[in-house]
C-alpha cells in the first residue's frame, strides 16, 4: 500500500489514468488467476505438474 501512495503523489495529474489502467487490469487478472488455479488442479490430478 505504501508503494502505491509514493507512486501516485509525485505524478499528480496522471494518477487518474493509472487508476483507470489498474481497474481495467484487475478484472481480467482475477479471472486469469481463477482459470490458472483450475488448470493447475487439473494438471495435479493428471500428474503432469510433477517434474
Amino acid at each position: 500500500a505504501t508503494q502505491q501512495q509514493e507512486r501516485r503523489e509525485p505524478r499528480g495529474p496522471r494518477r487518474r489514468e493509472f487508476q483507470r489502467e489498474e481497474e481495467k487490469v484487475q478484472e481480467p487478472s482475477f479471472a486469469a488467476d481463477a482459470s490458472l488455479e483450475a488448470i493447475l488442479e487439473e494438471l495435479k490430478e493428471r500428474g503432469i505438474g510433477r517434474n
